[in-house]
């Protein structure tokens, strides 16, 4: 996803001004008589990008001097920037909703990035995914794009470390959800606790993987117990539903208890019934039911 040709030219108006204001400053490239960049050197580039980085003051100069008379609402959007986020991240995906650039950091989050002129999603195709690459998000206008300048790392990754990098993203994605403002305040989600498990518990690896963090969280919320039953029955019904078409087992109504089928109904109404019956009633809420069409 992109920003509109509007809002692209907007941004390096802004970003190219700000740019041009500290090469006057600090001369980084000699002779720059105007706020474009299209020819000059990368590496220059990112050099005044750094400097602002690590001088937000400069910006706070820029807006009081608006030596190239921008609105409020330009100067708005050049301030914002004090907000950025310079960091490494994984490229994990890309949707309609943006391209996700993860920061694993000791709080990792997950960000929805705009493309610029040129799209993220040719420029990193997903068939290599996941990459790492270091930049700088910013906010603009509600949303975040990058400054951009990215630097890729030549990283192959093994099967172990994605899936390690996997489980770490959706552990944020049930935290903290995917991002898409720099400018709101970061919460963490009412119902962490409960995405979270479904995270762990979505199959018999991650339940023995993340047992530790399982068990955090039954104690800490005992009612988390149904999420993991349902969770993992849930993850169970391909495997069974696959053994009763060997079987050839007709259609109906099924519950799984953990690993294990231990009621069936022509009907649900059957299927509830035969529940009450064979089921402590503490325990017939972690239940997961599924219906087999007899494929």
């Amino acid at each position: 996803m992109q920003l509109t040709t509007e809002d692209m030219d907007l941004f390096y108006k802004l970003n190219w001004s700000l740019l041009f204001y500290v090469n006057q400053k600090f001369k980084v490239i000699a002779d720059l008589k105007e706020p474009n960049f299209k020819k000059e050197k990368l590496e220059n580039v990112a050099n005044l990008h750094e400097k602002v980085h690590k001088d937000s003051s400069l910006i706070d100069s820029f807006i009081k001097e608006n030596r190239f008379k921008l609105s409020s609402e330009e100067l708005e959007i050049v301030k914002s920037w004090k907000k950025e986020v310079k960091s490494k991240f994984l490229v994990m995906k890309h949707g309609d909703y943006g391209t996700i650039f993860f920061e694993q950091s000791n709080n990792p989050k997950a960000y929805a990035v705009l493309s610029l002129i040129d799209d993220l999603e040719d420029m990193i195709p997903a068939l290599y995914l996941p990459v790492m690459l270091e930049t700088t998000l910013l906010p603009f206008k509600g949303k975040i794009i990058y400054n951009g300048l990215f630097v890729p790392y030549n990283i192959h990754f093994g099967k172990s470390i994605r899936n390690s990098f996997e489980m770490s993203f959706r552990e944020s994605k049930s935290k903290y959800g995917i991002l898409t403002s720099l400018e709101e305040p970061i919460i963490e989600k009412s119902d962490a606790d409960e995405e979270l498990m479904k995270t762990y518990a979505r199959n018999r690896d991650t339940c023995f993987n993340y047992e530790k963090e399982i068990n955090q969280l039954l104690k800490k919320n005992p009612s988390l117990w149904k999420v993991y039953y349902q969770t993992l029955g849930k993850s169970e019904v391909r495997r069974l539903s696959k053994k009763l078409s060997e079987l050839g087992v007709n259609s109906g109504y099924f519950a799984i208890f953990d690993d294990t089928v231990i009621a069936s109904g022509q009907t649900e109404r059957e299927l509830k019934e035969a529940i009450t019956k064979v089921l402590p009633v503490e325990k017939q809420e972690y239940v997961y039911v599924f219906k087999y069409n007899g494929k």
